[in-house]
């Protein structure tokens, strides 16, 4: 790698984690809540005061935050394009040293960009401290007796999260303790193992796809928006998208059991894995014995079964809870249909059913793909693109890693480049998001304008001929082939 750049990547990676505490200025709710979990009111007053001298000697903090987050995004993924799209070389300790720098740095954040980790915590505390059922009670009946679990976003609903992911971020809040700050240091460490153990798995991975382990893993290691999200602000769908890696791994080598297990337990992490099931399945249908797809099916019903039964009594609530989820409508295609179509419904009752058509699209859209010739890892990267674009209700960039790892294995060049633009999509959202700060954002015109953004890269990418991406160099670029 070129000194020059892994020295604006590092440095790339600084600014983010100096802004990611300039952008708690901007939100002096969340200090308010944080500031009463740790019985410290002087962090109100001082937060304040910080908040007034840096809009007296510079601009305000939301002006600043957004000023210094648009650098660092813009550099972040200019930077990483320079890596991932450079000539291949060794990988240098030199390489290593800035990597396990900017890995520390970013480490060193405040999730700032995402409350959910506290979501986390708060689920943890219902468990262990209040002895409850976190897929029956919501943090909000504690709120008298702990403030702790005001710190969440969505204190007023059960947990969402399956047996597993709980399970591992339990084992967090039971090494590291109840303390918000110090546990989210467990926490992020958690989300770093599993992200190491996804770039290791993938690069155990390539050869199957006869593509070079080390240019798959810098692919990954290096995307800016999986480690903002994950090292940065501890997301915990990578403990989903490791178990289904794994099963990916194991399909690969035809262990058909063992992957079933890693599928089935990767839905009990997060369910939304079920959107790959039907493409596994279909291509065991064409390719491999009845006998083989019985066991594959069977396998992962009864380990996902085994696992719902664990959250017994709970499973009907918890059920209920997820459909309710999905009834949020917020920065999605489904959200654009809605809010075109709800003015006129009134007065034309038949258009209501209009909110069914991103399902119609994306059901249209799988059946074509799993019956077409495309490789698995094709077919899997475009019917989750289909799902994130068009079918999902509420889209956050952290989504995004339910995809990205797959990147390397996409042979279709098109393909490749629009599942790592999600990339750029991601950092977009929360550019559009902070300028709407300025006005409303949870305003169905700003939550239009946050979705556009988020499908501009796509759409440009989208629009350009096919014979660019084998022709220009550029685009030829991103490949991870042993050649």
């Amino acid at each position: 790698m070129a000194f020059r750049t892994k020295l604006g990547f590092f440095s790339a990676a600084c600014l983010y984690t100096i802004t990611s505490y300039i952008l708690l200025l901007r939100d002096g709710n969340f200090i308010v809540r944080l500031a009463f979990a740790l019985h410290n009111q002087d962090m109100v007053e001082n937060t304040n005061r910080l908040s007034a001298t840096i809009d007296r000697y510079l601009i305000h903090p939301n002006s600043l935050s957004l000023l210094l987050f648009t650098i660092a995004s813009l550099s972040l993924v200019w930077f990483y394009l320079r890596l991932i799209c450079a000539k291949p070389k060794l990988f240098t300790r030199q390489d290593l040293l800035f990597y396990t720098l900017t890995v520390i740095v970013i480490f060193l954040s405040f999730p700032s960009l995402s409350s959910d980790v506290f979501d986390y915590h708060a689920t943890n505390q219902i468990v262990f401290v209040h002895h409850a059922n976190p897929w029956q009670t919501p943090p909000l009946t504690f709120l008298d007796q702990d403030p702790l679990v005001n710190l969440g976003s969505w204190i007023n609903r059960p947990s969402i999260y399956p047996p597993i992911t709980f399970a591992v971020y339990a084992v967090s809040y039971f090494i590291f303790g109840s303390h918000p700050l110090i546990s989210l240091i467990g926490y992020k460490l958690t989300a770093t193992l599993f992200f190491f153990l996804i770039v290791y798995l993938c690069g155990r991975l390539a050869p199957s796809y006869h593509l070079n382990p080390t240019k798959t893993r810098l692919l990954l290691a290096t995307n800016p928006l999986l480690l903002l999200e994950f090292i940065g602000n501890a997301h915990n769908d990578l403990v989903m998208v490791f178990f289904f890696v794994l099963s990916l791994y194991f399909f690969s080598q035809k262990r058909h059991t063992i992957s079933a297990l890693s599928f089935g337990i990767s839905f009990l992490s997060k369910i939304t894995i079920v959107v790959y099931w039907p493409v596994l399945v279909n291509r065991l249908l064409r390719q491999s014995p009845l006998s083989t797809l019985l066991k594959y099916s069977l396998t992962t019903l009864i380990c996902v079964s085994f696992g719902l039964a664990l959250m017994d009594p709970a499973v009907t609530n918890y059920l209920q809870v997820v459909v309710d989820q999905n009834q949020t409508h917020l920065q999605s295609f489904p959200y654009l249909i809605k809010i075109i179509t709800d003015p006129i419904s009134a007065h034309f009752p038949p258009l209501h059913l209009a909110s069914f058509l991103p399902l119609v699209l994306f059901a249209l859209f799988y059946l074509k793909i799993i019956t077409s010739r495309l490789k698995l890892t094709d077919q899997l990267a475009a019917v989750m693109l289909a799902f994130l674009f068009v079918q999902i209700t509420m889209l956050h960039p952290w989504y995004f890693a339910w995809i990205l790892p797959l990147t390397p294995f996409i042979r279709q060049p098109k393909l490749r480049w629009l599942v790592l633009a999600t990339t750029a999509s991601g950092f977009a959202r929360y550019l559009a998001y902070d300028l709407s700060l300025y006005y409303q954002p949870l305003a169905p015109s700003w939550q239009i304008i946050i979705y556009a953004f988020m499908a501009a890269p796509l759409l440009f990418l989208l629009a350009l001929p096919n014979k660019w991406y084998t022709k220009i160099r550029f685009f030829k670029s991103l490949s991870c082939s042993k050649s």
